[in-house]
């Protein structure tokens, strides 16, 4: 019978389902956004609903839409109902939302699907589009807020007239439906969406997250302009600073690139001119399509010296750790004129001969006492090696020319450094008693397989030891005898800036060491650590962060761990604090309700339902219908 349909349709408008979590989360741009004239409509309407007793609304379909519901779709909404918060829609049905509240996804859905249900049935009046809007709230909250404010909505504008992306009509729907507060949600969403969370960490697709999600602010106070959307790397505190060695780049470079970006419209990077020959690659990750080779692009009929363009690394803040003229050997295979142009070299200064090598250091701030005594001549070595906590160095000058080292001037003919200064590095580590953390300088070492930590620090900071399976034979660098180590802990290192911690290594305890910890190959290799000596760095691979040379970030506070029994009292302290707001908004009702007589009015009484009656009077209908 053509009548079953329309039952089956009439059952699920009338059903009252609770609300359950979403489970539907597509991500599509919405058509919906915030006006300024809206905002001033939606303050009008009130927030909370009438509470007298109101009959369900009706769904204002036409017959076409009665007809085309089968059983297929039937099973499907019923499918849908227990495990999402409403119900798909298609060509033929539009959807149904069940739960009191949605989520700005899932609303972005409901609107997309009603839009194709208008469009594919041809309802193009304002009235019967909105009645559709309505009806498809079947929420017993959304029915009678929409049953009170019917006709301050059917008083609204599908579109506004000024600005085609603008709805005032589904605007005033969606603040009721996914919240007040919807605006600042998602404009803290917007900031919190970062390009190294995007999969693949996608310039395209994090720049269309952020512009979607923009598009639902539109003419709000929340919304954002095209020039705050645009997010440079130091706005963005999860990127560490980049550190290249510092090289003045010549008009052939600034040229270079010009003629590469004229032909393919695409940015170049710091690599591409440098490795174009005859000049060095530096290691420098830029996160941008970039091109690399430049090789078959560049016509080379270009000259001339200029200083260093910092734009080329797309605004990123650059610390500069090593400098001068011949890092990158770019004399090499120049042409005359161009050796010409570079600056002159250092004045030649007069020392007295010797029979060692002994007043030669590898720096100015590693020199021994003694030497610096002997002499007040003495070389510079062409590696620079930096404190292990210094950041930033400048600019190096160029090596003292001595009659001894005249004619072979160039870094590599100076003799090696007679020291250099062991790899430090400045961590902290858990303090179980005071629930802190401690500073400590510990040393870093590949050449051994086992890692190291004093007994005392293990007792200063309440480490839980464990004792080992086999003991490890130890022996003293003072002490012929040979130990047992018995015993270890497991502990977690953080960067002073808590922008990098390392995984769980296992220490052994030993009860004298000349460090307070020595992080050797195990540390090494369980982080993914890359020891460069000549830059004295320390880079952890998937990210690039230099353990010894941090950026200059904001600390992160480190995650305080809490014991069950602490986190029981705060649980306790949040009930607390509910209950007391519960007490004060009842409170705050019954004086509302005392002051109010008409608050107190006997509803009409409602009939008894006699059930035999009505299933006669069903019969009967039945009857008459064949």
């Amino acid at each position: 019978m053509s009548s079953r349909p329309v039952t089956r349709s009439h059952k699920l408008t009338t059903i009252s389902i609770p609300s359950e979590p979403n489970t539907l989360n597509p991500q599509s741009p919405s058509p919906l956004s915030m006006s300024a004239d809206s905002e001033v409509d939606l303050n009008n309407l009130p927030s909370v609903p009438k509470t007298s007793h109101l009959p369900h609304l009706n769904r204002t379909s036409d017959s076409d839409s009665n007809s085309d519901l089968d059983d297929t779709h039937i099973a499907l909404m019923s499918h849908s109902l227990a495990k999402s918060s409403f119900m798909p829609g298609s060509l033929k049905c539009p959807p149904i939302v069940h739960a009191s509240h949605l989520s700005l996804a899932d609303w972005d859905t409901v609107c997309i699907q009603m839009q194709n249900y208008l469009e594919y049935k041809d309802i193009t009046d304002d009235q019967k589009v909105k009645r559709q809007y309505m009806a498809c709230l079947v929420h017993e909250r959304l029915q009678t807020w929409v049953a009170g404010n019917k006709d301050d909505l059917l008083k609204l504008k599908m579109v506004d007239n000024k600005d085609a992306d603008i709805k005032p009509f589904l605007n005033a729907l969606c603040r009721d439906v996914i919240g007040r507060d919807w605006a600042v949600d998602q404009t803290c969403a917007i900031f919190n969406t970062k390009q190294w969370r995007i999969p693949d960490s996608s310039f395209t697709d994090f720049c269309s997250s952020i512009i979607a999600m923009n598009r639902h602010l539109k003419g709000t106070a929340h919304h954002q302009s095209t020039e705050q959307l645009k997010h440079s790397s130091k706005d963005c505190t999860g990127i560490s600073t980049l550190s290249v060695p510092y090289h003045e780049l010549t008009t052939i470079d600034l040229a270079r690139a010009r003629e590469v970006y004229g032909k393919t419209k695409h940015p170049i990077t710091l690599n591409a001119l440098l490795s174009y020959a005859p000049g060095k690659a530096v290691t420098a990750v830029v996160p941008i399509e970039a091109i690399d080779n430049i090789s078959d692009l560049v016509n080379d009929s270009y000259a001339e010296p200029m200083p260093n363009i910092g734009a080329i690394f797309g605004r990123r803040d650059i610390s500069h750790f090593a400098s001068g003229s011949s890092i990158f050997n770019r004399n090499q295979g120049r042409t005359g004129n161009e050796d010409t142009r570079r600056p002159a070299p250092a004045s030649v200064a007069a020392v007295f001969p010797s029979d060692d090598d002994d007043n030669v250091s590898s720096d100015d701030g590693y020199s021994s006492p003694v030497n610096s005594r002997r002499t007040h001549a003495r070389f510079d070595s062409p590696v620079h090696s930096p404190s292990p906590h210094s950041h930033h160095g400048g600019r190096r000058p160029e090596p003292v020319q001595t009659q001894e080292n005249k004619e072979n001037s160039s870094p590599q003919h100076f003799a090696s450094p007679i020291r250099v200064s062991h790899l430090w590095w400045r961590a902290n580590l858990p303090n179980l008693v005071s629930n802190d953390y401690t500073p400590h300088d510990l040393l870093l070492d590949d050449g051994s397989h086992l890692v190291l930590i004093r007994s005392d620090i293990v007792k200063s900071l309440s480490l839980h030891q464990h004792n080992l399976q086999h003991p490890e034979p130890f022996c003293s660098a003072f002490d012929s005898t040979t130990q047992s180590i018995t015993q270890f802990v497991k502990i977690i290192l953080h960067d002073p800036s808590n922008a990098w911690f390392s995984r769980t290594v296992r220490t052994l305890i030993v009860p004298t060491l000349c460090a307070p910890m020595i992080l050797r190959l195990p540390f090494l290799t369980h982080n993914n650590l890359i020891v460069n000596y000549a830059s004295r760095s320390v880079i952890h691979k998937p990210s690039g962060f230099d353990l010894l040379h941090p950026s200059d970030t904001l600390p992160v506070p480190p995650e305080i761990k809490l014991s069950p029994h602490q986190k029981c009292a705060i649980i306790k302290k949040e009930i607390k604090h509910q209950f007391q707001q519960k007490k004060e908004v009842i409170k705050e009702l019954e004086h509302v309700f005392h002051h109010c007589p008409q608050l107190r009015r006997c509803p009409e009484p409602v009939k008894r339902i006699d059930a035999v009656v009505a299933v006669r009077k069903c019969i009967e209908a039945l009857e008459l219908l064949e």
